[in-house]
């Protein structure tokens, strides 16, 4: 009995140990995150950098998350073209090999952010300031990659490939949660396909373009977003602009972002039939952790439906 306790005992402490060894990931924005610690599974937490309750576009580091992120092995970010405090932090830091950019990742299909018509702000000749710098809107990339669901299953494999490379001793669990990851993914992707259908043809305008990825996806009929630039106020004539695209396009649903005050979208609303409506892309009220993403894309499919539907 007694070398069977002190079996159990050694055995209880050894697995403590495996799943509190993977340690130091940090992560930029909330689905990235989930995406993270669904492949990390009980081997270890991953911290996040970036509330969902704040947009990444306007983020800026708190001193003390600039101390944890000098202990960081590895960070997940989108890119330095999106987290842009985080990358400018990073560098400070001489963090910068520890960075996985997965924008970069094996099999991510990449747009470039829309331009022309109601997706440019002309008083600003195709450009606009972005957290204090220059940011050329022509021919950039959209980061926003994560909301398109295969480029999700690109990015778990290489979070499983980049984790299994820092944590071998893992490797194993991860490439399996990876795999059940994937397939939840997939399954998922089939069922929004399915409910999106019906309301595909639908026009509608958005408060930023920060959904092309999933637009495309699944074939959603975006006409036009009110600002270029999240973080700073459009023109009167931008948004007299918007009102008369809104009129033209026969668009039925504004979304406005809850990471954003709604009244740009009241505003663009007013005087039209269209009705106002929600989309988040980050998950603000979606509990972190692994299954936030799937629970954001069907969030994002199931409010884009509640509002096209009652106007079909």
């Amino acid at each position: 009995m007694k070398n069977l306790l002190l079996f159990l005992f050694l055995f209880s402490i050894s697995s403590t140990a495996a799943a509190d060894n993977t340690t130091r990931v940090f992560v930029s924005i909330a689905p990235l995150h989930s995406l993270v610690q669904g492949v990390m599974g009980d081997t270890g937490e991953a911290k996040l950098l970036i509330k969902a309750s704040v947009s990444p576009h306007g983020f800026q580091l708190k001193p003390s998350q600039m101390r944890a992120l000098k202990t960081a092995h590895i960070i997940f970010s989108i890119g330095p073209s999106f987290e842009t405090s985080l990358h400018k932090a990073v560098s400070a830091l001489s963090l910068a090999d520890n960075v996985t950019h997965l924008i970069d990742a094996k099999g991510v299909e990449l747009l470039e952010s829309r331009s022309g018509g109601a997706w440019d702000d002309h008083d600003k000749a195709h450009s606009h300031e972005h957290e204090g710098e220059a940011i050329e809107h022509n021919g950039n990339l959209d980061p926003h990659i994560w909301l398109d669901p295969f480029n999700g299953i690109a990015m778990v494999n290489t979070i499983a490939t980049e984790l299994a490379r820092i944590y071998p001793e893992n490797e194993g669990e991860f490439y399996a949660n990876a795999d059940k990851l994937i397939g939840k993914i997939k399954l998922l992707n089939e069922n929004i396909a399915v409910k999106l259908t019906p309301v595909n043809s639908q026009p509608y305008i958005v408060f930023h373009d920060a959904f092309q990825y999933f637009e495309t996806h699944y074939g959603m009929k975006a006409v036009g977003g009110i600002v270029v630039d999240p973080s700073r106020n459009p023109s009167i004539a931008r948004m007299k602009e918007i009102r008369a695209q809104i009129k033209t396009t026969k668009a039925i649903c504004a979304f406005r972002e809850p990471q954003f005050s709604g009244k740009l979208v009241d505003v663009a609303l007013d005087g039209s039939s269209a009705k106002p409506g929600v989309l988040d892309p980050i998950g603000q009220a979606i509990p972190l952790g692994p299954d936030l993403y799937l629970q954001m894309l069907t969030q994002m499919a199931d409010q884009m439906l509640s509002c096209l539907k009652q106007q079909q």
